[in-house]
């Protein structure tokens, strides 16, 4: 089974150079080959289904996906000619109070997050934030998730990390437990697999507090571990 935990944690810290890409303009240090480029993107359809369409806002929930699913043309980039074989299922927690009709929930989600017909695969990057909006239509209930940004790591069929992914779920749900939805993934070289930058400007980051992401595994190995 692959390890993705230290590949983890290298993309937390790399959330981090994201939030802070206004204090990384002080170190002019810094090469503009670590800014980030856009190596493809790809949108995939299909069905789920939502654990509980009855309740509001329950403390538990699940959304699960049933094959086939469909990739919207055109895919681009890195992930030209791929299509979804598996996703897994996503874990729901309620995390606050109910405003109106939606409820902010954390999502966990298994490894890999969704496999591709070529072997290579999305991991996610627990947790996420997602919205549950809950109304009564004509036909039944309407139960909707979004989850509007979701970071991970994109992987090949023998392990090998090729980029950053950036998740977006606009919509999943409809009326009742059988539902639909839409998937967003782009992947970019965003900080992770980039080269170690000089000692100057490793101070420099480290003076920040995110100098430990040049000094994580994935980057000094850009192989995914299997456990023994």
């Amino acid at each position: 089974m692959k390890n993705f935990k230290n590949w983890g944690r290298g993309v937390a810290l790399a959330s981090s150079t994201l939030a802070l890409g206004s204090a990384l303009a002080v170190s002019s240090s810094i090469s503009s080959a670590q800014a980030a480029t856009i190596l493809g993107g790809i949108t995939i359809v299909g069905g789920a289904t939502i654990g509980n369409v009855t309740d509001p806002s329950p403390v538990n929930d699940t959304i699960s996906f049933t094959a086939p699913f469909t990739t919207v043309p055109p895919a681009t980039g890195i992930l030209s000619g791929l299509i979804a074989n598996s996703i897994s299922t996503i874990n729901l927690t309620r995390a606050g109070a109910a405003s109106g009709t939606s409820t902010p929930y954390s999502a966990t989600i298994g490894e890999p997050f969704i496999s591709f017909s070529d072997g290579s695969v999305f991991v996610a990057n627990n947790p996420a934030d997602a919205t549950r909006t809950f109304d009564v239509g004509p036909l039944g209930n309407n139960v909707i998730y979004n989850l509007p940004q979701l970071q991970g790591g994109f992987f090949s069929s023998s392990g090998d990390f090729l980029a950053q992914g950036l998740f977006s779920a606009t919509r999943i749900g409809g009326n009742g437990a059988d539902a639909g939805f839409s998937f967003n993934l782009s992947v970019s070289n965003v900080g992770i697999g980039q080269p170690v930058p000089e000692p100057a400007t490793t101070g420099a980051l480290a003076a920040l507090g995110i100098g430990a992401l040049f000094t994580n595994n994935v980057v000094k190995k850009k192989k995914v571990k299997i456990n023994a």
